[in-house]
């Protein structure tokens, strides 16, 4: 009896520790919790709904286009994309506010590099980064099938009246 007890126990606690670490794994990657999601879902306040999308809005606003070819896309959508031009991949965040948070983490995770580029000659900057769990997928040529990825580009470009000196020209799942 008490050993049944002490295995519920443990489980108990295992379970407990996984939740609260995950809670605190998207308060410290800038997600949003399970409590704000609904928030955002049932509320008419934009700001709260532009949490991560209005990031990408601006950005795009300057030249970029990660919303325009990386944001939310079809399969359908990523076939043409390989389709109709040379690349050797084709890619989508899975949702707009995921990815504008997770570029920003990307960035300020290297802060280092970004302030050394902007101090050097070079016009662009390529960022990668691995999140914790999938942000999108990424369809190969010759795959029938899109595949889950953890990893992102993220490719900064200097602009004088932009924000901070750059913006990101794209951003996208790799």
């Amino acid at each position: 009896m008490n050993l049944f007890k002490l295995k519920y126990f443990t489980r108990s606690l295992l379970i407990g520790l996984l939740v609260s670490l995950s809670f605190i794994s998207c308060e410290k990657d800038g997600l949003s919790s399970v409590d704000e999601i609904q928030q955002i879902e049932n509320s008419n306040d934009s700001s709260i709904q532009q949490k991560g999308s209005g990031f990408l809005r601006q950005q795009e606003s300057l030249g970029g286009h990660t919303i325009e070819r990386h944001i939310a896309k079809s399969t359908d959508y990523l076939r043409n994309r390989l389709n109709t031009s040379s690349i050797s991949a084709a890619s989508t965040f899975y949702e707009l506010n995921q990815a504008g948070q997770v570029i920003v983490n990307a960035i300020n995770a290297n802060n280092s590099r970004v302030n050394s580029w902007l101090n050097s000659g070079s016009s662009r900057l390529v960022l990668s980064y691995t999140h914790w769990r999938n942000i999108g997928v990424v369809l190969r040529r010759g795959q029938s099938n899109p595949t889950p990825s953890r990893s992102f580009r993220v490719i900064l470009q200097k602009r004088s009246n932009a924000p901070n000196g750059y913006y990101v020209l794209t951003s996208y799942p790799n």
